[in-house]
């Protein structure tokens, strides 16, 4: 199915298509934008309320244990004597204390304090009015409750004490570690004034463990497990922090931001503690902070709530992915309706063109009708084609008959005149064959004049190179009987300098006998001077160096009768060699010789061959001068022919063009469709 953006069919299922794809992405931008919007909504909702959750278990723990504070701040009032100098029942106030300690796991320890100048009245203890009367509860690493009464002066520079007089009202510390059986254990301790007559008098306070609230922040599970829950103190400590147990007591500024939350904290946190809640998207992250206030004091801890936005839109994406797929199925489903539709529009339209195009592009049938199916535009374009065709057909009909009576008379032209031009055309061909034969024949005896000319000037070069190359060969001799010479004089030089050799070998051998005679000679002397004693030493010394002499004349002439040896022995392969060399040079003599016997036979033969060929070429000279006579006759037939033959061939080329015109005419109109031509 061809299918292009110029046709009716395309043009319906383009727009319609473009129509439909511009719906469906309003749609689904729409549907995208809002999933997305209600699952950023709905994060903000689950965000705050899992933060107010944890808020309010927060403050029920504070505000519980800030109740039992008030309550042991009241109790140490009613202890107070009305002039605010004694405290009654001194021993009432460890056994409660205790109570307090027992009762309430949440607290390990409590403490009640008063000002300098009032102290309990006992006969037991004295206590110093300078100083600060204070009981404190707590426990062991065993768990067992113990307990003390002091007078300190401690509390005059602490912050847990003096801040809650200095504002008057409840305070909660800073979080701090403090060991409990050896362990380091986050604190705070919540300290309540006490007042007699609206005077300040004294503290009590409880000392908590803060270990509960890494314990919430680690349960944190909302949004499958991919958030984090930030649980900070008045001033900005951790608490909490999920998964990070080691951020416990410290200060946000001083902690590695890995998720995201600290940094929004530190920018907002003045609003914060002014308990002022707030959501925050940045980096990636939703960011829900949740202050609440516990107590009195209007102090705020802050829960701060951290998802990653990924987790938030995952939903919305698979949403949109799934709209975007529901919308490409229909899309595919539309498509094709709207070419079911487009074919069902187009087919009239396409017969109506392919009609058309069977006439424009000479392959038509004339004498087909398209039927009319419909009663629109479509149905009136089929009825002025069927219009067009007849008038077209009619034409064609008449053109045909013509053409069909005018080829028949050229034909009936042409085939004379191609009788005629054949048989010139046979007389011009022998004409033809003759003439070439004739130049053939002419051009092979001047070729063979040519090649015999060519021949007689190699001849006489032949004998110069023979003739030059027997004097190399009569000078070749000439040096091979020198070296010959010199090789024979080289033969008895090496022949004088072996006899030499041998002569000096005899004298060798005399100086030997000599030296074993001086050595003899040597040794009776160092006889005879052995028997003459202490005289007789000095002959004795000379007699020795005799002796020595001797041995090394006796050992250089064994070395010198070695080298004459090798000399002899080197003579002798040397005289056999020059023999060789000598038969040798003997043979190259008499091949040389036989050498120049043969150029001068050559030289001989090359004069005989030279004069034969003179010959010949002569001969060839006068074959080919009456060769050329005889084609310019056959040319002059020759014209004559061609100027016979082509007045024939005009009129046959006249009668071919007429044939060929009508032809041609015949094959274009024979290109249509139509009625039979009677």
């Amino acid at each position: 199915m061809h299918f292009t953006l110029k046709s009716v069919r395309a043009k319906v299922v383009a727009w319609s298509g473009l129509a439909l794809i511009g719906t469906l992405t309003v749609a689904c931008s729409f549907a995208g934008y809002k999933a997305w919007n209600d699952a950023e909504a709905y994060a903000v909702k689950e965000a705050e309320q899992v933060a107010l959750d944890a808020s309010r278990v927060i403050k029920g723990a504070l505000d519980e244990n800030s109740s039992i504070a008030r309550t042991l701040a009241h109790y140490a009032s009613n202890c107070i004597s009305d002039d605010l100098k004694n405290i009654n029942n001194p021993e009432e106030i460890t056994n409660v204390l205790s109570t307090i300690i027992e009762e309430n796991p949440g607290i390990v320890g409590s403490w009640i304090g008063f000002e300098p100048g009032i102290v309990p009245q006992s006969d037991s203890q004295e206590f110093d009015q300078s100083k600060y009367t204070a009981w404190y509860v707590s426990k062991d690493d065993t768990g067992k409750v113990i307990h003390s009464l002091s007078s300190t002066n401690e509390p005059a520079s602490a912050d847990w004490y003096q801040t809650p007089k200095k504002l008057n009202t409840e305070f909660a510390t800073e979080p701090y570690l403090y060991k409990i059986a050896g362990k380091d254990v986050l604190m705070a301790t919540i300290s309540v004034p006490i007042k007699k007559h609206n005077q300040f008098i004294g503290l009590a306070t409880v000392d908590i463990p803060l270990n509960n609230l890494q314990a919430l922040a680690d349960t944190c599970n909302a949004f499958d497990g991919n958030s984090r829950m930030l649980i900070l103190s008045p001033s900005g400590s951790v608490v909490g922090y999920t998964g990070c147990p080691d951020a416990l007591g410290k200060k946000v500024a001083k902690l590695e931001d890995k998720f995201g939350i600290f940094n929004e904290y530190t920018k907002h946190q003045d609003a914060i503690h002014k308990g002022q809640s707030m959501h925050l998207w940045d980096s990636g992250m939703l960011q829900v902070f949740k202050p609440t206030s516990f107590g009195r004091a209007g102090q705020f801890s802050t829960v701060a709530i951290g998802v990653p936005e990924s987790v938030i839109t995952a939903p919305a994406k698979a949403a949109v992915f799934r709209m975007v797929g529901i919308s490409i199925a229909c899309l595919a489903v539309a498509t094709v309706l709207l070419f079911w539709v487009g074919n069902k529009i187009s087919k009239p339209i396409i017969e109506v063109v392919n009609g058309m195009n069977d006439i424009s592009q000479g392959d038509g049938d004339l004498t087909k009708r398209l039927q009319r199916q419909t009663n629109d535009e479509v149905g009136d374009l089929a009825d002025a084609f069927n219009t067009f065709a007849q008038k077209v057909h009619d034409i064609i009909f008449e053109v045909t008959a013509t053409t069909n009576e005018v080829a028949g008379a050229a034909t009936q032209i042409a085939a004379s005149s191609e009788q005629i031009a054949q048989g010139m055309e046979e007389q011009s061909a022998q004409v033809t064959e003759v003439s070439a034969a004739v130049e053939e024949m002419s051009a092979s005896i001047t070729e063979v004049a040519t090649r015999g000319h060519e021949a007689r000037d190699n001849a006489a070069n032949s004998k110069d190179v023979a003739l030059n190359g027997s004097e190399i060969v009569q000078q070749n001799v000439d040096a091979i009987n020198m070296i010959a010479n010199d090789t024979e004089q080289v033969g008895g030089q090496i022949g004088n300098l072996g006899s030499q050799a041998e002569k000096i070998g005899e004298i060798i051998t005399v100086i030997n006998d000599i030296s074993d005679q001086t050595n003899l000679l040597a040794l009776n002397a160092a006889i005879e001077a052995a028997r003459a004693g202490e005289h007789g030493r000095g002959f004795a010394v000379v007699a020795d160096e005799v002796r020595k002499l001797a041995d090394r004349t006796t050992k250089a002439t064994d070395d010198i009768t070695e080298l004459i040896d090798a000399i002899q022995d080197g003579t002798n392969q040397a005289i056999d060699r020059m023999e060789t060399s000598k038969q040798n040079v003997d043979q190259g003599v008499s091949t040389a010789t036989e050498a120049g016997h043969s150029l001068n036979e050559i030289m001989q033969n090359a004069d005989s061959v030279a004069g034969l060929i003179q010959t010949i070429a002569a001969a060839a000279e006068q074959q080919s001068a009456a060769a050329e006579e005889i084609s310019s006759n056959i040319q002059s037939i020759s014209a004559v022919t061609s100027q016979s033959r082509e007045g024939t061939i005009q009129a046959a080329e006249a009668a071919n063009h007429l044939s060929s015109q009508a032809e041609a005419l015949k094959q274009l109109v024979g290109q249509f469709k139509i009625r039979d031509v009677a």
